[in-house]
């Protein structure tokens, strides 16, 4: 069931190209490569103790990163009473309906008694001061606001809401809004363990994989969406996952009816999360056309010109297929079709809109708490990623993977701003948490090139300083 990874790490550093599928096929024992495209069958003994090995080993590292997890969120959820300023109560309305078996949310739908309590009882700093006499439950109060979640389909919420059922039901917290962020715990233990499984297939050494998971612990660019009832919350499992789903096809270890769901499966949790989805289809085009190409190396182990351009293909096909049933499904549902944010609305297209979003996704790991942290890390990050891009000698997957990260990082807003103004006629300044699902690439790509002990030591200084920083902020 082992599959040879990209690269091998020994003690002089990261090996790539003809020595990595050497050592690959040697055995590399971890479970970085799980083929998923076994043809059917009785499997042999030997095969199954194999895939119980990997069942493990996946377990134990979800057991990991869980655990890591749940330190930060819970102190973070413990320390935080007041609702997110970036939308959480239009999000704890939501999520409120759902508990309560209304699953999707119609535009226009005006906030329920129990979002407009928790505005009440615990404020929306700076916005909305908290009101004590609220707490104890007034149904009858309601907060002059429509729910503008409607964009998004239900999944998160829904899968959101059996955590916290779970949670409530074993006596973890009685309050509704806590055990919505408690299970921001799970959503960020599965999170770390997908960017982990991505760096160990791309060739990280696992001492490498561990520091990049931990540096985005603990960093506030992230852990802010598991510690808050918010969509956002998946963004990095799914950016991660979806990269992983990628690269196993791109090896031939994967069936071609995955990129279809690699296509759906973002836009089903949030419209936002098309970044990884664009950053995918950089890179199988990428591959495809890349002078050189077709080598003999290339050809033994990549997919051919011609499935890399079916591949890119059937991703779209997926986006497509999945976006028009959302649409349809909630204009079935509109009460409403007036425009919620005329503000925003744009007679004429202007350019300095694109000049304005550049860039705008290589700021998606930090925040205004870790400024002055992450951005050395973003410098490394950035620097990872050209080196790997400029290294003829490195192999062309990782090349291409390189490229379509810094094009999606550096053009991906206008994505965004393009399709606002078609669809639209508006101009909304993107927010750079929608590059969020770019980033496990990126820190996968990076966790190749921390090699040596003096890399991983100053990485290892790095997370230390940001962990502070979460705990008490410099």
């Amino acid at each position: 069931m082992s599959v040879p990874t990209g690269s091998t790490v020994g003690a002089g550093g990261v090996g790539t190209g003809a020595d990595a599928d050497r050592a690959g096929a040697a055995g590399r024992s971890d479970f970085a490569g799980l083929d998923v495209s076994s043809p059917p069958g009785s499997p042999a003994p030997s095969a199954l103790r194999a895939m119980a090995t990997t069942i493990g080993r996946i377990v134990v590292l979800l057991l990991i990163t869980t655990a890591a997890t749940a330190g930060m969120v819970s102190y973070q959820v413990g320390h935080s009473r007041s609702l997110s300023p970036v939308d959480e109560f239009t999000y704890v309305d939501y999520l409120a309906k759902v508990d309560a078996g209304h699953l999707i949310i119609g535009r226009g739908e005006h906030l329920g008694s129990y979002a407009s309590n928790a505005i009440a009882c615990r404020g929306i700093l700076p916005i909305v001061p908290p009101r004590p006499t609220v707490c104890d439950n007034v149904p009858e109060y309601l907060y002059p606001a429509r729910n503008t979640a409607d964009i998004d389909p239900p999944t998160y919420y829904v899968l959101t809401d059996v955590g916290v059922r779970a949670l409530m039901a074993v006596g973890v917290t009685r309050d509704f809004v806590d055990a919505g962020r408690l299970v921001g715990i799970f959503w960020g233990g599965a999170a770390l363990a997908a960017v982990f499984w991505l760096c160990l297939l791309l060739g990280a050494s696992r001492t490498s994989s561990a520091l990049v998971c931990a540096v985005a612990l603990a960093t506030s660019g992230f852990w802010k969406s598991w510690v808050h009832i918010t969509p956002h919350a998946s963004d990095v499992l799914l950016g991660a996952l979806v990269s992983v789903a990628v690269v196993l096809w791109v090896r031939r270890r994967a069936p071609g009816w995955l990129l279809l769901l690699v296509g759906a499966v973002p836009v089903m949790f949030k419209a936002s999360d098309v970044t990884v989805i664009a950053a995918v289809i950089v890179f199988l085009l990428a591959l495809a056309l890349w002078p050189g190409f077709g080598t003999a190396a290339s050809r033994r182990r990549l997919r051919s010109r011609r499935e890399l351009l079916s591949g890119a293909a059937k991703v779209v096909v997926g986006l497509a297929a999945a976006t028009v049933l959302w649409l349809l499904v909630r204009g079935h549902y509109s009460l409403s079709a007036v425009n919620d944010f005329p503000e925003f609305n744009a007679p004429t297209f202007q350019i300095r809109w694109l000049l304005d979003g550049l860039g705008t996704f290589a700021q998606s790991f930090q925040s205004p708490s870790t400024v002055g942290l992450a951005p050395i890390f973003v410098i490394w990050m950035f620097g990872s990623v050209v080196h790997q891009l400029s290294d003829r000698s490195d192999n062309l997957e990782v090349r291409g993977l390189s490229l379509a990260g810094l094009t999606v990082a550096i053009f991906g807003a206008w994505l965004y701003v393009v399709s606002n103004y078609v669809l639209l006629h508006q101009h909304v300044v993107i927010p750079a948490r929608y590059g969020t699902t770019l980033m496990p690439v990126l820190l996968a790509l990076t966790a190749r090139n921390i090699r040596g002990r003096v890399a991983q030591l100053t990485a290892l200084v790095y997370v230390v300083l940001m962990m502070i920083n979460a705990f008490h902020p410099l």
